[in-house]
């Protein structure tokens, strides 16, 4: 009777399989690589599947003696314009059996900064040497509470109220333009207020 055993087992574990981000955000999932085999060998790393391009690893081969053990981590940032769920794996190969083992993950990249503005109304007209304040909101769509930097592009009579506005997640905050043309002048005139979170 002859018993062939495996000499070269390799085994690898993650923490967890499936990581939920913010898009345009890091994150990581960690794994233990490990030699079940009976000599010590080296494996190499890589990744596949939708989200490779977005991933790095922290170690591009590893060397273990055989019941050795080693973490290693896939960093994960998925750019801001994707958002859905996204898979991943992670495969060591060794060098010296060829054998290879596997890690499926999955990637959920949330859309954690989304937000609009917009103002009570887009065109208004008054009398000259007064004042006119226009409401302008912005909603946090997103999933996170986040600042929001304003600017002004308009006339030496225009003025927002405040130069930033902190919102929550799901929820609203106004800020005014404040118009205040003097005598004379009159004419239409144009303002652009942009937001950058």
């Amino acid at each position: 009777e002859y018993e062939v055993e495996s000499c070269h087992d390799i085994a690898l574990t993650a923490q967890t399989n499936e990581l939920a981000v913010c898009s345009g955000s890091p994150a990581a999932y960690s794994l233990n690589l490990r030699n079940d085999g009976q000599w010590s060998d080296t494996y190499d790393l890589a990744v596949s599947g939708e989200a490779r391009t977005w991933s790095s690893l922290s170690h591009n081969s590893i060397s273990l003696d055989s019941g050795d053990s080693q973490q290693l981590a896939v960093t994960i940032t998925p750019p801001r314009s994707e958002v859905g769920v996204y898979s991943l794996a992670l495969a060591a190969t060794s060098r010296n059996s060829g054998n290879v083992v596997a890690q499926s993950l999955a990637v959920i990249s949330n859309s954690c900064y989304d937000y609009d503005m917009s103002a009570s109304e887009n065109y208004v007209s008054f009398c000259d040497n007064s004042e006119a304040k226009i409401p302008v909101t912005i909603t946090n769509t997103g999933s996170e509470n986040n600042i929001y930097s304003l600017d002004l592009d308009g006339t030496d009579w225009s003025v927002l109220d405040r130069d930033s506005v902190s919102v929550s997640a799901g929820s609203s905050a106004t800020f005014n333009l404040v118009l205040t043309p003097g005598f004379n002048d009159v004419g239409t005139s144009t303002f652009r207020i942009s937001s950058e979170a």
